[in-house]
């Protein structure tokens, strides 16, 4: 899941 939905830059990662 993406947590980070917000961040196209960590939804990479999300993580955060």
């Amino acid at each position: 899941m993406e947590p980070s939905h917000r961040l196209p830059a960590l939804r990479t990662v999300s993580t955060t």
